[in-house]
């Protein structure tokens, strides 16, 4: 009977274990399934671009010819729109005889656009979210832009696919976008392994919208942010002749995050150019700026003031604005407007010869043609002189912000919202910009070794610290390596985040931190050795046939590590110490502990004689 109860316990004991295993695998199974394959195969060399079709926002199809040289035969689009809104990218595969996808499998296409001055830059902004890759009616993936690649990953519906007709990527409406300056341009965008061509026409004016974005060159340090403001009220004018258009009370409030400093530049009235001269339905920026900070007052902050305290104060006073600095750092700026279209200047009071300087401009851009002046003229006239609704006031002001960060290692993007606020209502407009990373502009000599600190987590370049280099001998160990280059063995890192090495010799190497810099943990940090208690980069190796040098890169990770407590030894006084307080601790000691045996010897009979009892009873 005993053993009869034994075996059924035993029995109900693996019946659970089977059942979690069963559940535990199909849950994996369920997770599974859902996912795509990890470790799938990298196929981006098998990925060819066969070709790019573009639409403009009011769906027209733009003329797209493959080859740098063949923008000479594109037709020139005069449309309403010269903004490419959306598009169609097609791509096919050339596996190997006999392979065919399996799930998982994964491709990168960069993408690279052609900004010079007499081209038209296309974007394609980073994807919010992942996008279906489709062959005909079927999704078998999906995909995104990041970091200026098409990624994509195919599912379980591409498994078996070998050579398909091309398939397609679909950019949305509105997600792709080029701005055209002056005359007709030349556009030009290179995807994967293939150059594409388009033109812009002379009359393609875009629409003017609120904006933030970045505007001039991007450098390794400072991103120009310009923001737009007053849009809606400028396309009113423009649609209506000037006989409609709300003056609206504006604000425009951004943050910088990881900005060290930032400055306001230009203020700018924008007197845009029409988009027609029969309708004049929508407008642009593209016509003349007149600068208006000389009318702007500078609000600065106050000690201990909040941010709420400063933003009343700056938006007490129409054409105001200023820079706040919370106590973490975190820098902002606020522009107050007024009533756009009421407050503010008046186009005459800015130049009484505005309106001749505009037209100029906008015939030397070639939007108009000499023989259009007059036409030209009463157009704008109508929608920005003194006859019109706004009685000849600014509609639409254009700002800039420059923003200092640290020093990038590689290109960084910056993707935030402003804040613009019209008669209380807020609307964040996003904008994105970009730093150029200072290792893609490095140039390191033959025989020499380049060191590159960079925060782990942020990218940006780190100041400060000290570093020695190390040979490695013939036996395996490293030693310190006398400098042959004329300068100090033990280096400190510049303001580039970099130390340099040359005329070095043949032979492996590495860098050893003598010194973190302020703010930074050696023991939190990438190449931290435990047993000496220093960070090290990787090895590297300097051969006699190289061409260039070699770069380093050593990451940090910001945190305070604790103080090490130095280990006093006690005197070896044997067993027991020599004072009679010590001997009565010890005593006690050995006493609990022999209790502690004893009583667990106790507990662990009688644990056994329940256990017995219920299974065999």
């Amino acid at each position: 009977m005993k053993k009869k109860k034994c075996f059924r316990m035993f029995g109900y004991v693996a019946k659970f274990l089977l059942a979690a295993v069963i559940l535990i695998t199909c849950c994996l199974g369920l997770k599974s399934a859902n996912v795509f394959a990890e470790g799938g195969r990298d196929i981006s060399n098998y990925i060819n671009v066969e070709n790019l079709t573009l639409f403009l926002a009011d769906g027209t199809k733009v003329d797209v010819q493959a080859g740098a040289s063949a923008s000479s035969n594109l037709d020139d689009y005069s449309v309403d729109s010269a903004s490419v809104d959306s598009g169609v990218l097609k791509l096919s595969m050339q596996l190997l005889s006999g392979d065919t996808l399996q799930s998982g499998d994964n491709f990168s296409v960069a993408i690279q656009t052609h900004s010079t001055g007499s081209a038209v830059d296309l974007s394609f902004p980073a994807s919010t979210g992942n996008v279906d890759l489709r062959n005909g009616n079927t999704v078998i993936g999906q995909w995104r832009i990041e970091s200026g690649n098409i990624i994509g990953e195919f599912n379980e519906n591409a498994v078996g696919l070998s050579v398909t007709q091309p398939f397609e990527l679909v950019f949305a409406k509105g997600s792709l976008r080029t701005w055209r300056i002056g005359y007709a341009r030349i556009g030009q965008v290179t995807i994967g392994n293939k150059t594409f061509c388009f033109k812009i026409g002379a009359q393609g004016l875009h629409h003017l919208v609120d904006t933030k974005m970045q505007t001039g060159v991007a450098t390794n340090n400072r991103i120009n942010w310009a923001y737009i403001a007053g849009s809606s009220l400028t396309n009113s004018l423009m649609r209506s002749n000037g006989a409609t258009g709300d003056a609206i009370d504006c604000i425009i409030e951004d943050s910088y995050e990881g900005a060290t400093n930032i400055t306001v530049g230009t203020m700018y009235a924008l007197l845009p150019a029409p988009l027609n001269l029969q309708s004049g339905s929508d407008s642009s920026n593209l016509g003349y700026n007149f600068n208006v900070r000389p009318l702007f007052t500078e609000v600065t902050q106050q000690e201990g003031e909040t941010y709420n305290a400063f933003k009343a104060r700056v938006i007490s006073t129409p054409l105001q604005y200023g820079v706040y600095k919370s106590s973490d750092g975190l820098f902002s700026a606020i522009f107050y407007f007024g009533r756009i279209g009421a407050d503010g200047p008046s186009w005459s009071d800015l130049d009484a010869n505005y309106m001749n300087l505009a037209i100029e401009k906008i015939l030397d851009y070639g939007f108009y043609s000499e023989d259009q002046r007059s036409a030209l003229i009463e157009r704008m006239t109508a929608s920005f002189g003194q006859n019109a609704v706004t009685r000849g006031k600014v509609p639409s002001y254009r700002v800039t912000v420059g923003a200092t960060y640290p020093l990038a290692l590689e290109e960084r993007t910056f993707n935030s919202d402003a804040i613009f606020t019209y008669d209380g209502v807020r609307t964040p407009i996003t904008g994105s910009g970009r730093l150029v990373g200072i290792s893609s502009s490095i140039d390191v000599s033959s025989f020499s070794a380049l060191l590159m600190q960079s925060d782990v987590d942020s990218g940006q370049v780190v100041a400060g610290g000290t570093y020695k280099l190390q040979l490695k001998g013939q036996d395996g160990e490293y030693t310190d390596y006398k400098a042959s280059d004329g300068g100090e063995s033990i280096r400190t890192v510049g303001d580039e985040g970099t130390i340099l090495f040359s005329n070095l010799g043949v032979g492996t190497y590495r860098f050893a931190q003598v010194t973190s810099p302020e703010g930074y943990s050696k023991i939190q940090s990438k190449g931290y050795n435990e047993d000496d208690g220093i960070v090290y980069s990787e090895d590297f190796d300097i051969h006699a046939n190289d061409q260039e040098g070699v770069i380093v890169l050593v990451q940090l990770k910001k945190g305070v590590d604790e103080e090490e407590e130095e280990d006093i030894e006690a005197p070896d006084t044997g067993a027991f110490s020599n004072t009679g307080e010590d001997f009565v601790k010890n005593a006690l000691g050995i006493v609990l502990v022999g209790c502690g045996i004893i009583g667990g010897a106790i507990l662990t009979h009688f644990a056994y004689r329940i256990i017995r009892r219920k299974m065999f009873d």
